[in-house]
């Protein structure tokens, strides 16, 4: 799981800074606590988009996020990530 986080922190940590910029961070983590239960059927969606998310995005990246998502604490890790990074400006 400590691999996981390394490779997704600082994708995480990107996205927290963008987010805190524009005070979106806590409403976002709010969002995702509410939406917690629903993650394990996020990340089969994930895995059924894969061949097309794969024109975009690396491959790898989507199994990290569906691997995230269906991991028990995985989106509590990343809503914790998103609130813990200080915005750019600050």
């Amino acid at each position: 799981m400590d691999e996981l986080h390394e490779r997704l922190e600082p994708t995480a940590i990107r996205w927290g800074q963008f987010l805190q910029h524009y005070g979106l961070a806590h409403l976002l983590a709010g969002l995702l606590e509410v939406g917690e239960p629903l993650a394990m059927i996020g990340a089969q969606l994930l895995y059924m988009a894969q061949p097309v998310l794969a024109l975009m995005v690396r491959p790898e990246g989507i199994q990290d996020w569906a691997q995230l998502l269906e991991t028990p604490g995985g989106l509590s890790w990343f809503r914790q990530q998103l609130t813990s990074v200080q915005a750019d400006d600050e």
